[in-house]
């Protein structure tokens, strides 16, 4: 009990306390930015989706307007 008397005590509590204090901030911000890499992993995911999308769609468009250009050529000679 005549440890509680002591500064050194009470010293070693709180900076024992802090220590735990700023573990748990960085435990839940460690939390959070993982929620947030999740979520952009995902938003990632859909674009590069809609890209592949769109460049087939392209591709599709490229070879139609090849296709009516070589017509058009036919007619023209």
């Amino acid at each position: 009990m005549a440890d509680i008397d002591k500064f050194q005590y009470w010293f070693d509590i709180v900076v024992k306390g802090a220590i735990g204090g700023l573990i748990a901030l960085m435990g839940w911000d460690y939390r959070g930015v993982k929620s947030h890499l999740e979520d952009l992993q995902q938003a990632r995911y859909h674009v590069q989706s809609d890209v592949s999308v769109v460049q087939t769609e392209l591709r599709y468009i490229k070879q139609q307007v090849d296709k009516i250009d070589s017509k058009l050529d036919k007619l023209v000679k």
